[in-house]
Formats: structure tokens, sequence, C-alpha cells
């Protein structure tokens, strides 16, 4: 599936564009936003679907990619049933939720709040002075590669005294943390 771009039809508010593309009603099904939430170049939105005919009423999650060029807006959404590969939805989002659709919904929230629950832990192995033993070594635009990052400042977060690494990519990887002792 592709990407959905604006051509002059961005007015630099996200929120309001993606909400003003997702709203609307088909004739069979009427669609309304009631959960919103940016995370990077991620957006994660909690659709309410109403069946016109009989009334039925889900809740599902939205997941929608975006970048920007020239001016425009590009955006790529995916639903939950096709169990998308991005696992930062909010809770409060989650939580918004009715119940899932298929088995794919059920994994993608599931993974999500995993994941989430590894950023927690990251969090608290990130102290100055900290190893992280990665699962996979990581190569560096210098050309620099390594499976150790030492955590040299926590704001902002730089590892080996010069490289940031996103805690997301961290957790994909995997670790183990090597904590320092103090003397």
């Amino acid at each position: 599936m592709g990407w959905t771009e604006t051509v002059n039809g961005y007015s630099g508010d996200v929120k309001s564009f993606l909400i003003g593309e997702m709203e609307g009603d088909t004739g069979i099904n009427h669609f309304k936003v009631l959960g919103y939430r940016r995370v990077g170049n991620e957006v994660y939105i909690a659709m309410e679907r109403i069946s016109n005919e009989t009334g039925e009423q889900i809740v599902f999650a939205i997941v929608c990619l975006i970048r920007f060029k020239d001016g425009n807006i590009a955006y790529k959404d995916m639903d939950e049933t096709v169990e998308p590969s991005y696992y930062n939805c909010p809770e409060s989002i989650l939580k918004l939720l009715t119940e899932p659709i298929n088995e794919h919904a059920e994994t993608w929230r599931k993974k999500c709040r995993v994941g989430r629950e590894k950023r927690k832990e990251l969090n608290n192995d990130l102290k100055i002075g900290n190893r992280l033993l990665l699962e996979t070594d990581i190569k560096f635009a210098d050309g620099n590669q390594t499976g150790v990052l030492e955590v040299t400042s926590e704001k902002p977060l730089i590892f080996n005294g010069r490289y940031r690494v996103s805690k997301k990519y961290i957790t994909d990887l995997g670790y183990e943390v090597e904590v320092k002792q103090n003397y």
C-alpha cells in the first residue's frame, strides 16, 4: 500500500489535517476520531466506526506514518488488523479500543504493551557509566561498529561520548545491562 500526499493542501496542523482526512460518513459507516497521539513520525488514532444500518459501534486503532516534503504532508495509514510493525501506541489510545477485531489486532496491542514495558526498563538502565551489551552490533555513519554502548550523558542521551541511539532502536535490538559499580 502506498502513501497519500497533499499538493498545496496542508496548513501545518498535522492533527487537524489527519482528523479531516479520517472522519466522515461513507453511507454505510460513520467514522469519528476519539483519540489522537503523535509519537515522532507515527500517529496513533482511536477510530470509532458506527454502522448506519445496525448502529453497531467498534473502536479500533489506526497507525499513520507521516513525512513532510516541500511544504506538503504525506501519510500512510494502516489499521491494527494488519498488525503494522509500529508498536509505540500510547496506553491512552489502547484504553479507548473495543475488543480486537481479529488475532492480528490482538497481537499488535500486546506488542505495543510489551514494547512500552521494555522502554520503561531501559529508562531505569540509562544511568551514566552503565553499559548496554547489545545482542547485535550497531554500525555508525562514521564507520565505527560496536556492540557495547556506555551511557556518557543522560540528557541529552549520549553513548560512548558521541553517539545518539534511539531507545526504540535499542529495545528492538535487545540488550543486557552492565551496571557501573560505585566504589
